[in-house]
């Protein structure tokens, strides 16, 4: 069984989200909120003579090999010298991101993200939706190129390239991402026509857009949540309410993150409904 991490906060406000997730809700965020400013920002390749010759064929046009070489110089030095977004802003802000991690016992994802130790780590069973389409993100120096001539919405390979490549800078989070996509007009048409048609059955249709939707509460089997980690500074009045929370959900597993006394390293001691 494969479990994924979600590091949070509880103060205030963010502890009425921890009770959402208690009941089966989980949030997608919208990219353009995330603190990476290379989030999402896929540079265009410079064409080759050759995708430039099928291009201008297109349009029966014939150039010389210097000509076409010429053309391949300029575009490459416009793309380099200009600001040209390979997607579009509105399309990467319509998104839906659940970021998780792989590794619930890291010191900086704690500092980061668990509120400085000071809030929780989530465990969830990547065998349950949404959690089960989680992808790795793959870390790399170079931006992703996208080809002038292709349609990122189409291919696969290019959208998870996009969606699935940071700096190394990054690597420390050992990240993986699920994520949901707005289901344009067009798609709900194609659809609905399809169970009208009977080409396709309704609750099938119904289970497929639920599964989209961009940024938001999505709702995901309370089974999923498997593992609740105490940060190593969580407030006792927290601890405890949090034992109450999960004391009628035996399914979850409860521990404590420690300071080991002898390295730079987190340890994780399960707590009994009894124990503080």
């Amino acid at each position: 069984m494969r479990i994924l991490y979600k590091y949070t906060s509880i103060e205030a406000e963010r502890f009425d989200w921890f009770k959402r997730i208690l009941e089966g809700w989980i949030y997608f965020a919208s990219p353009p909120a995330f603190n990476d400013p290379f989030e999402l920002s896929p540079i265009f390749a410079a064409p080759t003579e050759q995708t430039v010759s099928k291009f201008l064929e297109k349009f029966d046009l014939l150039l010389t090999k210097s000509a076409r070489a010429k053309v391949v110089r300029e575009t490459a030095r416009q793309l380099q010298t200009q600001s040209m977004s390979a997607v579009d802003a509105e399309w990467v802000a319509s998104l839906g991101v659940l970021c998780l991690a792989a590794d619930p016992k890291n010191l900086l994802m704690w500092g980061h993200y668990g509120n400085a130790h000071k809030g929780v780590c989530l465990g969830f069973d990547a065998s349950y939706a949404p959690f089960s389409t989680a992808k790795p993100i793959n870390y790399s120096s170079e931006r992703p190129a996208i080809p002038l001539t292709e349609s990122t919405l189409l291919n696969e390979a290019v959208s998870d390239s996009i969606l699935l490549t940071k700096s190394p800078h990054w690597k420390y989070e050992e990240e993986w991402r699920s994520i949901k996509r707005p289901v344009r007009d067009d798609e709900k048409n194609f659809y609905r026509q399809a169970i009208l048609a009977g080409e396709a059955e309704e609750d099938e249709v119904a289970e497929l857009l639920a599964s989209e939707g961009g940024h938001g509460q999505y709702e995901f089997e309370p089974h999923a949540l498997r593992r609740v980690i105490l940060g190593a500074r969580v407030d006792s009045g927290q601890r405890l309410a949090i034992k109450s929370l999960i004391a009628t959900k035996p399914w979850i597993k409860l521990y404590q993150a420690e300071l080991d006394r002898k390295y730079f390293v987190i340890n994780l001691r399960e707590l009994e409904p009894s124990q503080n």
